[in-house]
């Protein structure tokens, strides 16, 4: 099903322009020249949409009108009393989810995490290892031989 309203799209600066939408018409994104996004338009309606009667009442009496909100408020109140009620429903529903759920989580780490866990971290220590073996002392290594070079060259030339 297919919805319409017309009306027409505003902007503020002349040099941008409307997108083009697949399906034909326009869509709110604007573009410069270059066809860069550079904002949206308003759509603005060409009228207003139309309320019902049921919507609300005409001009009435104060009589009338208490008649039409009673059973708006009253429907307002039971809305609130069933928002509050779903709420504790879920709520305990949750603390019951997490209490049943907790042996079988402690479980599952004891199992698997802690395990998982302590392999990454002796990886880790692995990698360090190599990676000070490999790279950091070497490194170290040909600087403090440079140093040394250089305190020897400027002791020579005193």
């Amino acid at each position: 099903m297919t919805t319409s309203m017309t009306g027409r799209l505003e902007w503020d600066d002349e040099n941008l322009t409307p997108g083009n939408k697949k399906e034909g018409g326009y869509h709110n994104n604007l573009y410069d020249s270059d066809g860069r996004l550079k904002g949206s338009a308003r759509f603005i309606p060409e009228h207003e949409p139309e309320r019902s009667a049921a919507d609300e009442p005409a001009e009435t009496s104060g009589k009338d009108r208490q008649q039409w909100e009673a059973p708006q408020k009253l429907r307002t109140g039971i809305q609130a009393e069933a928002t509050m009620l779903l709420a504790e429903i879920v709520k305990g529903v949750a603390k019951d989810l997490m209490v049943e759920a907790r042996p079988h989580a402690e479980r599952l780490w004891k199992e698997k995490g802690r395990q998982a866990l302590e392999s990454k971290r002796a990886e880790a220590m692995r990698d360090a290892g190599l990676l000070w073996e490999r790279k950091a002392r070497p490194l170290i290594s040909r600087q403090r031989e440079k140093l040394m070079t250089r305190n020897s060259e400027t002791g020579r030339q005193r």
